[in-house]
């Protein structure tokens, strides 16, 4: 596969995670907008914010270190290769690790509030559902084109990443 090709998928990939990205906040605006007067705005904010929170570092770390090296060497084939891995194979990892982890949250504050939370999490599950075959679907497609060891790796760094999404930790007094 020539470079050009590399990079074309590359922005293919990323764009669909911008669009799952999209449709899984469009999904947690709804739940906002609908459970705002039923469930305490604490709990509404920890559903919403919490799984981004402790899914952000992931994803600026394995952004911003190798684009420092690729920026610090001058090295195009580093940066080339940066943003081929991040968008081939740590994007999409943390776009599903953001999408498997928001569920326990809200699966307790569905638990925490019944039939009130009814409605929010139908609103939630609108655009969620399309934002979750969007990421398989794309992950499924790369499967072919990649070496053997691509479903092996992204299927471990999903895992961590949605471990990390879901594990809180605590904090010393």
């Amino acid at each position: 596969m020539t470079e050009e090709a590399l990079l074309f998928l590359a922005w293919e990939v990323l764009s669909t995670c911008a669009l799952a990205l999209m449709l899984y906040s469009l999904g947690m605006l709804i739940l906002v907008l609908l459970a705002r007067r039923r469930a305490r705005p604490e709990d509404i904010r920890e559903v919403v914010l919490t799984p981004i929170v402790r899914l952000s570092p992931y994803a600026l770390i394995c952004l911003l270190v190798p684009l420092s090296l690729a920026y610090i060497l001058r090295n195009r084939l580093i940066l080339t290769c940066t943003i081929t891995l991040f968008a081939l194979v740590m994007f999409p990892s943390i776009i599903i690790a953001l999408l498997i982890s928001s569920l326990p949250l809200l699966i307790a504050l569905v638990a925490r509030y019944g039939r009130a939370m009814w409605p929010a999490l139908l609103g939630f599950s609108i655009p969620y559902a399309p934002a979750l075959y969007l990421m398989s679907h794309k992950v499924l497609s790369l499967i072919p084109l990649m070496p053997g060891e691509y479903a092996t790796v992204f299927a471990i760094l999903s895992a961590v990443f949605t471990i990390g999404g879901m594990v809180s930790v605590p904090y010393p007094s």
